[in-house]
Parts: structure tokens; C-alpha cells; sequence
């Protein structure tokens, strides 16, 4: 439409009469499918609009000036969400999202990931200035833990927390008061948290549900008893040195867990890659004992294993993964085993039902990527009705085993089958209009 002006002008009208409601979704639609179209002028002129704003740095008419216009659009009294997303040094300053925000008077969300510029001044903008806020991702930021500090304690709102920083300044910082009982998630990924400061730290929060210490140097001591941990339903401990006793302490006072990540237990903070080839602390025998505590929580949804180079090392029979499949792993949403070089196909048989009786495991993501599974998953991948994301880059499956995959699962719609050995390359991007040819040969056939 754009490449027409008479159309575009059209378009252009109705654009403009459209209640401030639908904006935003129409804009994500655009962002979507056609981001080289959104010029600065037609964002500024008909998207910045409603209670919810989103600019990424990937789109190419996003430019400063884009950004100080939030501060001057007629939604900007209006304005509850606002997401600055993936914008780098040269793109944006901190002062430049601070004068936004301090415009922003009943401003609930802030999310600047990936964002390397929101530091102290768009902090301390946001203490001044936005009272009704709920939600801050400051994860990529530059912020001071004296300036994270003061939003803690201007706005009593505040549910969500996402930063990095110096996590003994932020508790020196906040010593005048003693619990924060609105915030309900924190995610101190990538900070200087240690054994010393995480019991400090967490007791400021006691009405916590979702607690990311991932990357970080805690090893032992994470929960003193006396803190309310048992209303946790999201931890996520990857690529921390806790060590496996206490993980399962830890996890015996969880009743109501959703969501568990552990990834790479026992390596303590390793970055990247070679995440999959360090984490060599978590064996079968411990995996075991995790099992029998996850069993217990009735609640339990998407767990992640991902990087536990040593598991299914150890023994050929009674392994500890077809164990955790069928006791944890089949009641999942979400399942991510990425990473385990020795998991066996075989070790997946535990998404089978037992019973007839016995429901069908509501799995709609499994992640098996660069594990030793091949074809012979098919069968137990394919009792899973429900999946939507199968990702198994870096395995040995072939066409056949991918064919009947997703005959059976239909509601199947994302394939990840980078460096699958088993599907040649030109088909690795397009294998659902592979499978969609060979269904039309076969019905010609017959």
C-alpha cells in the first residue's frame, strides 16, 4: 500500500480516525511484516497513540527525535507501557530517556531490555515523576544501585524489577526500610550476588513468586528458613555453583513452583556457549533425587535442564533422564533439555501414556537441540498432541522422523532443525512445505 501515494493516502485518513485503542496491535502487526515502511514521520504522525508505545532499535525510521516525541504526544498523559527495546549507545542516551519518562505521570511499565543507556538519570526521573509504576526492566542498563535504590522506595507500586548492578550498594542504599512487600518479581541475573548478600537481599521481598539468581555467585545458603520462599513459582538458578543437597533443600520448599530453571548447575557463572561444555556438577544420582521432590509439586509447568553436560553418562540401564521424563518431564508445558549430549531417544518413552486412562501430556515445547536423539523420538513425540515448538538443531533426525511428527502433532507450528545432520540443508527453513509436497505425491499415488 505504501508504494502507492493515492492508496497510501487512503490509508493514511483511516489511520488517523481509528480509535486509540486499536493502535498499538495494529502497530505490532506493522513492526511485524512490512518494519522497512514505518518511516520517524508516519510513527510520530498515527502510531504513537494509546495507553501502550513499543519501539525496538532494529526498526530503521526509529531515531531520537521518535523517541523525544513520546514525551510530546498527545497519549503521553495517557501513556501506561512503554518499551524501548535492543537501542545501543549511539542511539540513545540516558538523559534522552529520562526527559521522556518525566513526562510520563501515570507511567506503570518501563521496559528498556537490551537498552545499554537506561541508567541513573532515567532512574531517578522515574523516582520523581512516575508514582503508579509496576514494572521495571533495567537489565542491559547502566543504573546505579543508589538511583535502583530510589525508585524502591518513591514507587510503592512496584511488583517487577529486572536489574544489574552491586547488589551490597543496593541493600546499603535501601537500609531505611526494612521490606518492600509489593514487589513480587526479581530478577537479579548477571549481578555480584553472593552467599553473603542473597539472604539479605531476598528478605526485603517476602511476597516474592518469581526469583531469577541466574549467573551469579551463590553456591550454598540461598534461603534462610525464616523467609517466606514457599510462594515461589519461578526460580531460576542456571549456571550457579549450588550444590545439589541444597538444591534439593531448596526445592522441598516449593510447593507451588511453576517454572524451574537449572540449567548448568554446578559450574558456578559461565557466560555463552561454553556454558554446554563446563557445567559438569550435576550427575544422574542428583537428577534423581531432584525428580522425587518435583514430583511433589502438583503445579509444575516448564522446567529446563539445559547445559548438564554429565547427565546420562553413567549408566546404559535405569537412567536418570527417562526417570525425570516420566515422573516430571510429561507433565510440562515447557521442557527444555538442550544441551545433554548423552540424552537417548529411548529416555523420551515416559511421554507415553501408561494408562488409557491416564491424560495425554499437554507438552507444546520441547527443546532437544544438540543431544543424541534421532528418529527414534518419534513415537513419543508424537503422543503429544499439544506441541507447538519442537527444536532439535544439532540432532540426527531424518525426513521420516520429522514426517510423522508432525502427521501427529498438529498443532505443530515452529521447527528448529539448524546443523540437523539428518535433513538436508535446503529443506532445514521450509521442511513444512517438504512434508506439504510429499502428502500431495502420496495422495497422487493412491
Amino acid at each position: 500500500m505504501s508504494s502507492d501515494p493515492r492508496v497510501w493516502g487512503r490509508v493514511k485518513q483511516r489511520l488517523a480516525s481509528i480509535p486509540d485503542v486499536f493502535v498499538p496491535r495494529i502497530f505490532e502487526v506493522l513492526r511485524r511484516i512490512c518494519p522497512e515502511a514505518l518511516s520517524h514521520g508516519f510513527i510520530v504522525a498515527y502510531m504513537l497513540r494509546g495507553t501502550s508505545i513499543t519501539l525496538t532499535g532494529q526498526l530503521p525510521g526509529v531515531n531520537r527525535h521518535t523517541i523525544r516525541a513520546i514525551g510530546q504526544a498527545r497519549c503521553r498523559l495517557e501513556l501506561r507501557e512503554l518499551e524501548l527495546k535492543a537501542f545501543f549507545e549511539n542511539h540513545l542516551s540516558d538523559d534522552q530517556i529520562a526527559q521522556v519518562v518525566s513526562k510520563l505521570p501515570v507511567l506503570e511499565v518501563l521496559d528498556l531490555s537490551g537498552t545499554v543507556n537506561g541508567g541513573s538519570k532515567t532512574a531517578e526521573a522515574l523516582a520523581k515523576h512516575c508514582p503508579s509504576l509496576v514494572k521495571l526492566n533495567f537489565n542491559c542498563g547502566t543504573a546505579s544501585p543508589i538511583s535502583i535504590a530510589h525508585v524502591l522506595l518513591s514507587c510503592k507500586k512496584l511488583a517487577v524489577l529486572k536489574t544489574d548492578g552491586t547488589v551490597m550498594k543496593l541493600l546499603a542504599a535501601t537500609e531505611e526500610q526494612r521490606y518492600f512487600p509489593n514487589l513480587v518479581n526479581l530478577n537479579v541475573r548477571q549481578t555480584s550476588l553472593t552467599n553473603q548478600t542473597v539472604n539479605q537481599l531476598i528478605a526485603k521481598f517476602p511476597n516474592l513468586r518469581r526469583l531469577n539468581l541466574s549467573f551469579t555467585g551463590i553456591c550454598n545458603s540461598i534461603f534462610v528458613p525464616s523467609v517466606t520462599t514457599s510462594k515461589l513459582e519461578k526460580l531460576s538458578l542456571t549456571s550457579t555453583a549450588i550444590s545439589s543437597p541444597q538444591l534439593v533443600r531448596v526445592l522441598s520448599l516449593l510447593p507451588d513452583l511453576k517454572t524451574l530453571a537449572i540449567g548448568a548447575i554446578g559450574g558456578g557463572p559461565i557466560m555463552g556457549a561454553s556454558m554446554f561444555s563446563t557445567s559438569l556438577g550435576f550427575l544422574d544420582d542428583h537428577l534423581r533425587q531432584v525428580t522425587d521432590v518435583l514430583d511433589k509439586c502438583a503445579m509444575l509447568e516448564n522446567v529446563s535442564l539445559v547445559g548438564n553436560a554429565k547427565l546420562g553418562t553413567v549408566r546404559r540401564v535405569d537412567r536418570a533422564l527417562a526417570y525425570f521424563v516420566k515422573k516430571v518431564g510429561r507433565r510440562c508445558k515447557k521442557l527444555n533439555l538442550a544441551g545433554i549430549p548423552a540424552l537417548r531417544s529411548s529416555d523420551l518413552e515416559g511421554l507415553l501414556q501408561e494408562k488409557e486412562d491416564e491424560p495425554v501430556s499437554p507438552l507444546q515445547v520441547l527443546t532437544l537441540n544438540n543431544t543424541g536423539v534421532d528418529d527414534g523420538i518419534a513415537p513419543f513425540v508424537s503422543s503429544c498432541p499439544a506441541l507447538q515448538t519442537l527444536e532439535v538443531a544439532g540432532t540426527r533426525l531424518s525426513d521420516e522422523g520429522l514426517f510423522s511428527i508432525i502427521d501427529a502433532c498438529t498443532q505443530l507450528q515452529v521447527l528448529n532443525l539448524t546443523s540437523a545432520r539428518g535433513i538436508d540443508i535446503g529443506d532445514r527453513r521450509r521442511f513444512f512445505e517438504v512434508w506439504e509436497e510429499r502428502n500431495k505425491t502420496k495422495q497422487v499415488r493412491l
